[in-house]
């Protein structure tokens, strides 16, 4: 009897070795067909927007962290820095929650309002397409996307300069036309 429930067991475990690996050679596959994602992204089905739904930060300052001019730009009427680069949207919307503190499966804070939040995300969550956000404003050609919640990321703006990463206020020149977010 001990013999048989053995065998079994043994047979049990041979399965379950093989509908593993199985399931490991097309994990494998499919990282082959589209490397580096981790998931499986149809070309065909990018998220965006007409330009004519997105707000237009081509006047916006550029955000300054460090000294350095970077590509962010605060939107006040949102309370959101965007960014050209998409952010997961959950991520990008978190600091609407208290202490960044979500439920991912409800999409809600954890404590405190979720009012913010939810808009954020309403705004941002992929829509009909394959991505991590949808875009929510423009400048020019290229899209923006929600980088982060609040202007914590951006508190010092100046005018972007495409040929200078330094904010004017770091210029070896000494202009000082830095400008505090309020």
């Amino acid at each position: 009897m001990v013999d048989f429930i053995l065998v079994i067991l043994i047979i049990i475990v041979v399965v379950v070795v093989i509908i593993l690996t199985v399931i490991t050679i097309v994990v494998i596959r499919q990282e082959e067909e589209n490397p580096g994602t981790g998931v499986i992204i149809d070309p065909k089905r990018p998220c965006v927007r007409s330009t004519n739904q997105l707000i237009d930060i081509s006047q916006f300052e550029c955000c300054c962290l460090g000294g350095q001019q970077t590509d962010f730009r605060y939107i006040k009427s949102l309370d959101v820095v965007v960014s050209p680069g998409p952010t997961y949207y959950l991520d990008a919307c978190a600091a609407f929650c208290e202490n960044g503190n979500y439920n991912p499966t409800t999409e809600i804070c954890r404590t405190g309002s979720s009012t913010k939040f939810t808009s954020c995300i309403n705004m941002t969550r992929p829509v009909d397409c394959d991505g991590t956000a949808m875009p929510i404003a423009v400048d020019g050609i290229e899209f923006f996307y929600v980088h982060s919640a609040t202007k914590e990321n951006c508190v010092n703006t100046a005018t972007c300069a495409p040929s200078s990463n330094m904010c004017p206020n770091q210029s070896p020149f000494g202009s000082n036309t830095l400008t505090q977010v309020l």
